[in-house]
């Protein structure tokens, strides 16, 4: 069986919420517990989409699966190895485009310089090789070369992205981290650039973590869907039975909201608990229709069958 070209072992990711001179965790300090427990695999060339809704810890896992930020708990390996035991070889393989390209490009750099920063940090060429590069990533995601003298500013919301995206893979990466990609193009643009996505990935045998809210979006696109709820991945499997059978009552209280698909659609009650005191048991009890006792007593497991994977009392011995 070919190993995962991502993992992740019993993933927490916590944040003081005083920190301390040193940014460390105090004993017995709150904390925001943005990731807990996570555990996964991201098979090469899979694109997994993760959902959930805002604050769930989407974002906050991607960047743990960068290397952007350490596990408090738990651990990453890239190709069977842990990325701090060689970082620079690991970003060259391991890049991510961010939601706000406006936000994201640096306003006073031309397109040119914003494209020859990675290539420079790596030590691409000489100053010709990496003008010739720039000019071939910028027709790879579909824009002229002679957009690289222009600045971000003079450049459309989905031309922008389209620089973020090449910015990406400037170095020839295998891993991409997608954070909500497209959620702040017009609608008319979003599809251009899922479908540049889509593109790329089959050309250059790409591997995705594809952050999301649209769920119609993550269906179309993903191999396998991960849903996320207060910082725990509570069902993921593929997209298509995730969609036709959820098996957790969050997601399918998610699906509710986008499709009449499936039958008597749930919903949750109340707004998501403090990350920084979660609900005992399992963390969804306290907005779920089929809640018992059980559930405000006991974290659900994680139950396996016909490839998904739900942590739900109702799939493990019942909620009584």
């Amino acid at each position: 069986m070919t190993p995962p070209l991502l993992s992740l072992d019993g993933v927490s990711r916590h944040y003081a919420t005083k920190p301390s001179v040193l940014g460390r965790l105090l004993p017995n300090q709150p904390v925001v517990r943005a990731v807990q427990d996570v555990t996964l695999a991201i098979a090469r060339t899979e694109i997994l989409g993760l959902v959930g809704e805002s604050g769930s810890g989407k974002s906050t896992l991607g960047r743990v699966a960068l290397a952007l930020e350490p596990p408090t708990t738990g651990k990453v390996l890239f190709d069977g190895t842990p990325p701090g035991d060689n970082l620079p070889a690991f970003r060259r393989r391991a890049q991510m485009v961010f939601q706000d390209p406006q936000s994201s490009l640096n306003r006073s750099l031309t397109i040119e310089r914003i494209l020859e920063s990675p290539l420079v940090v790596h030590r691409f060429g000489n100053a010709a090789a990496r003008r010739e590069r720039i000019a071939e990533l910028l027709g790879t995601v579909g824009l002229r070369a002679d957009m690289m003298r222009r600045y971000p500013h003079e450049l459309s919301g989905g031309q922008r992205q389209r620089v973020g995206i090449a910015r990406a893979l400037a170095i020839e990466p295998a891993f991409i981290v997608l954070d909500e990609p497209t959620s702040a193009l017009d609608v008319s643009i979003q599809a251009q650039v899922v479908n540049l996505l889509v593109e790329l990935q089959q050309r250059l045998s790409l591997t995705y973590l594809f952050i999301s809210h649209d769920l119609r979006l993550v269906r179309w696109l993903c191999d396998r869907i991960a849903v996320m709820y207060l910082g725990r991945i509570v069902e993921i499997g593929p997209a298509e039975a995730l969609w036709h059978a959820p098996r957790h009552p969050y997601t399918k209280a998610l699906l509710s909201a986008v499709t009449a698909e499936t039958l008597q659609p749930p919903e949750a009650a109340g707004d998501v608990p403090s990350p920084i005191r979660p609900p005992p048991g399992c963390a969804f009890h306290p907005r779920c229709p089929a809640a018992g006792p059980r559930c405000s007593r006991e974290a659900p497991r994680d139950v396996t069958a016909n490839g998904v994977t739900v942590a739900c009392h109702l799939h493990d011995g019942g909620v009584s």
